[in-house]
């Protein structure tokens, strides 16, 4: 251990005044020599032959100096010095070729280095609750219901009180629900706005590892009925609406008519587990206990409504919990036979996502297609980055060569050309670095992170900063030390020697490297181009959907009169009176009222059509259903393509009556008009047992369908009911206006303020704006993917240009004395790029191939559009092939111009 920090101690002393040993050094090599070769003069020598001889027999002149320095304490460290002091004054010969390679690896540390972070701070590591790895989302999962809604929500209130009992796997279990709510508070509560609510089961903080900052969590007594009337808020809520006031705790806040008492205020970073996009959506601000029934009725047992989240045992997989979980419900499913038949005929079974799968399960798609285009480009710079160092040392042919010559051991070469890369690389992935905490600073600026459900805590910690620089850093200074065992290994000392430049041919090695090259960069941007042109042909086709109704103009927006304040009857006298104030608004056109407005609330009631001379004893199919008022469809636009839609008189009309859309029309009323027809729409299939319990509605009209959720998935049918006649929990607006939408809210949150009293107007948004919002995500992939795309494109054409040029260059002399012979240049320059043309038609076909096998990946992102293509695939394989074939004729085309003389003088 002594005589080791003493080499250390030694190896540092040998660094200061090292020009001056190093001067010294060579200063006494010269003495020798000169010494030797005056001794040779007086032997009668003549002065060259004298000196050259005094060289031989000195030796190695290199090796006596690696002596030397070896002598001197440390060879490492001095050679280190050496060769970065030499390092900076190569840079400075070719400023170029440096600052290219600093550029490629900063762009190529950047991109990866943000999206790993993103992805780690989703999947791996969100840093929202504690000990996030143990934590998992439990949900019934129907598969062959038709509603996404039915196969991916949560679990209903018996299948958790079964695996809370049952379950040996499970260390907490919890359930929580999203609602909103008209919320007051102040003093004697002046201002009412829309806001979100979260129901918690108490157990959900131990499941979750976050409880509040201030105050207190969730007791058990809490979760009973009449003892449930405590709040805790959001810490936004808390700074917002109370200032951060230290006595917020016993404030009373309003939510739907009912006084609540503030006991707590959650950390700033949390968020509620994801159950639906209506969190997203609304003004988040509050948790009250969840009540949950001790013995819920049996016919509900497969209402999959509630969120479900577990804390696993330590060392159990999801897989195991998931096994286990089945297994209890096919153990417990034979004790209910009427719903254990209904779970089979729906294809029920139990799915357990990790939180990271939660968290992603909109996006993670999009974040996987990322992924891999940004492995792309990394593989575009590092192939750049190779075509540059080789092209750049296979100009230093000779200048190795009399390194060797002289003494200088292989290994030493190889490492000082090694350390020029290592200092490009390294002030590259640093810049890349500072470009990629600029780049996560500012994702929430930019609204990427409004595409997840919860916004996820991105930012660097130890891990992603090691894992993605060392990946982006290695994958370059591979590539860079590739090309010097080409240097080093493929050319002997003779030949480099003898070698005179750029002027020869290049070597069959130097060649297949260089293939090897350009097949990549070509394979990658073909993979990356086609990916681009997917989404490109996608995104244009959803932009050309039509959505069935007009969406000019038109404002949308929520109304929720608490159901303890109004009952039906009141509710509906509320938007009677409601509807008639809006109309009084100058520029208001008409006023259409709902249960679900168009592309607002991602669900709709889903009923059971039963036609009048059906069975009961039938699979009934499933269909939409709302209920709206007489001018709902004039406000989106819609008339009746058969009968007639809802009028005055049906407000009075004690029969009941609906209006039918043409999917419905035409799948269950075939070949016939179903104006006049009785059906019967229960919402569930479980409470229908004889007909004298249900509600037969006549039909009176047919109109076009409309695209209620989202513009992707086709509509399953419509049912529409009168709004007098059913009763409404949750109202939506839809208002048609002369001019701006957005210029009647102030007067309409006036008008809701004034009929119904803590009642508040919310999610007030065009219908053009609701509509963007369903393809935001799509939309700016597609940007992100384009410029990417152009990115990879750039960096694969001055890659080839470089490679190209560079090859033919190498060929001049050869060139020349063709053209000098009388050679065709026609002939010379399709001799030239032959060979990388035929290798660009192989890439094409081979990056096709690759493509093909990326293909699902991409799937689940396209609408209307098939992952296989050929027209995407032919075009993208036409452009390349222009894009490449100029790149090769341009590059080629320009040393074939040489003149002969000048070419056969070159060195």
């Amino acid at each position: 251990m002594g005589s080791r920090l003493i080499k250390f101690w030694n190896a540092l002393l040998a660094l200061f005044g090292l020009r001056r040993k190093q001067s010294e050094l060579d200063e006494e090599v010269n003495f020798h020599l000169e010494e030797r070769a005056s001794e040779l003069l007086e032997q009668g020598y003549d002065a060259k032959i004298a000196r050259e001889l005094a060289l031989r027999e000195f030796g190695g002149i290199e090796k006596y100096k690696e002596e030397a320095r070896e002598a001197w304490g440390s060879r490492f460290a001095i050679n280190l010095a050496i060769d970065i002091r030499y390092s900076f004054k190569q840079y400075r010969k070719s400023r170029g070729y440096a600052v290219t390679i600093i550029a490629t690896v900063a762009v190529c540390v950047s991109l990866n280095t943000s999206l790993f972070s993103l992805i780690n701070s989703l999947r791996w590591n969100p840093r929202i609750y504690g000990q996030e790895d143990r934590i998992v989302r439990i949900f019934d999962e129907f598969q062959s219901v038709s509603s996404i809604s039915r196969q991916r929500w949560g679990t209903s209130f018996a299948y958790y009180h079964e695996r809370k009992e049952q379950s040996q796997l499970i260390k907490e279990i919890a359930l929580q629900s999203i609602r909103t709510v008209n919320a007051s508070y102040g003093s004697d509560f002046p201002r009412t706005e829309y806001a979100g609510m979260a129901q918690f089961d108490p157990a959900m903080f131990s499941v979750l590892k976050v409880y509040p900052a201030l105050g207190r969590a969730f007791e058990e007594s809490d979760a009973v009925r009449g003892n449930d009337n405590v709040v805790i808020l959001t810490h936004k809520w808390w700074q917002t609406r109370f200032f951060g006031t230290d006595d917020i705790l016993g404030k009373t806040i309003r939510a739907d008519g009912r006084d609540y008492r503030v006991i707590g205020v959650m950390p700033e970073s949390f968020s509620p587990p994801p159950q639906s996009e209506n969190l997203q959506y609304s003004n988040f601000g509050m948790i009250v206990p969840f009540v949950i029934p001790k013995n819920p009725n049996p016919r509900q047992r497969l209402a999959n409504y509630w969120g479900s989240y577990a804390r696993l045992k330590p060392g159990v997989s999801i897989t195991q919990l998931e096994s286990e979980l089945n297994a209890i419900a096919a153990q417990n499913g034979p004790l209910y036979p009427t719903q254990y038949e209904k779970e089979q005929k729906r294809g029920h079974r139990v799915r357990v996502w990790s939180l990271g799968q939660d968290l992603t399960r909109d996006v993670g798609t999009q974040l996987s297609i990322l992924q891999v285009i940004l492995l792309c480009i990394l593989v575009l710079g590092g192939v750049n980055i190779a075509s540059l160092v080789l092209s750049q040392n296979s100009k230093r042919h000779h200048e190795i060569g009399v390194r060797l010559a002289v003494g200088a051991d292989r290994s030493r070469v190889a490492g000082q050309l090694a350390i020029e890369i290592w200092i490009l690389c390294l002030v590259g992935g640093f810049i890349g670095l500072a470009i990629a905490l600029f780049i996560v600073n500012r994702l929430g600026a930019w609204g990427v992170l409004d595409a997840f459900l919860v916004r996820p805590k991105v930012s660097f910690d130890a891990a992603t900063l090691l894992i993605a620089f060392a990946l982006c850093c290695s994958i370059a200074l591979l590539s860079g030390l590739g090309s010097l065992v080409i240097v080093l290994g493929k050319l002997g000392l003779n030949k480099i020697l003898k070698s005179g430049g750029r002027s020869g041919s290049e070597g069959r090695g130097y060649r297949s490297y260089r293939g090897a090259m350009i097949f990549a960069q070509i394979v990658a941007a073909f993979i990356v181009l086609v990916s681009g042109g997917l989404l490109l042909k996608s995104f244009s086709r959803i932009l050309e959907i039509d959505p069935g109704f007009d969406v000019e103009n038109v404002l949308t927006a929520v109304v929720r009169p608490p159901d303890r304040d109004f009952d039906a009857e009141a509710q509906r006298s509320i938007m009677f009176r409601l509807e008639n104030e809006l109309k009084r608004i100058p520029d208001v056109e008409s006023v259409g009222i709902t249960n679900w407005p168009p592309m607002k609330m991602n669900s709709a009631w889903e009923a059971h059509l039963i036609k009048e001379e059906e069975s009961l004893d039938l699979e009934f199919p499933v269909c939409t259903m709302d209920a709206v008022n007489d001018t709902y469809f004039e406000a989106l636009g819609l008339e009746a393509l058969s009968g007639r839609l809802f009028n005055d008189s049906d407000y009075r009309n004690s029969a009941p009556v609906v209006v039918i859309d043409r999917i419905v029309a035409d799948l269950h009323f075939p070949g016939e008009n179903p104006v006049g027809k009785r059906i019967a729409a229960p919402l569930t299939r479980e409470t229908v047992n004889s007909r004298s319990e249900l509600d037969w509605l006549t039909v009176i009209g047919v109109v076009e369908p409309i695209r209620l959720n989202d513009l992707y998935q086709q509509p399953i049918g419509m049912i529409y009911r009168n709004y007098s006649e059913y009763p409404l929990f949750w109202v939506g607006l839809v208002i048609k206006t002369a001019g701006d939408p957005y210029a009647i809210v102030p007067e309409a949150e006036r008008i809701v303020d004034r009929l119904a009293r803590n009642v508040a107007l919310g999610r007030a948004e065009s219908l053009e704006d609701a509509i963007a919002k369903r393809y935001s995500d799509r939309q700016g992939l597609l940007y992100l993917s384009i410029g990417i795309g152009a990115l990879a494109l750039s960096l694969c054409i001055l890659g080839i240009v470089g490679i190209v040029s560079y090859s033919v260059g190498a060929q001049v002399r050869e060139i020349g004395t063709r053209i000098a012979l009388g050679a065709d240049r026609m002939g010379i320059l399709w001799h030239a790029m032959n060979y990388w043309v035929k290798l660009s038609l192989a890439a094409l076909v081979c990056g096709a191939i690759f493509a093909l096998g990326f293909a699902p990946i991409v799937e689940g992102l396209l609408y209307q559009t098939s992952p296989f293509d050929s027209v995407s695939y032919l075009a993208v394989f036409i452009f390349l092939c222009l894009i490449l074939s100029g790149a090769i004729f341009l590059s080629a085309k320009k040393v074939t111009r040489i003149q002969p003389i000048i070419a056969l003088r070159s060195e």
